[in-house]
């Protein structure tokens, strides 16, 4: 369950033009309800830790600059 002040400070660091981005060690279910506090946009990328190190150096900061 995510409270208020979640949504209030996510919609204030968009309002602000900032671009969101979270990264968790946690697994990709709990990193998908993460994302509905309004974090979510149409072109997410949920992925799990061995598959993103699987990645290039290039491809990782394009992910997660």
């Amino acid at each position: 369950m995510v409270f208020g002040p979640v949504w209030e400070a996510v919609a204030d660091c968009k309002l602000a033009g900032n671009h969101m981005t979270m990264c968790t060690g946690d697994n990709v279910l709990t990193a998908w309800s993460i994302t509905q506090c309004g974090i979510y946009t149409t072109c997410i990328i949920i992925m799990e830790g061995p598959h993103f190190r699987m990645l290039s150096p290039d491809i990782m900061r394009n992910i997660a600059p």
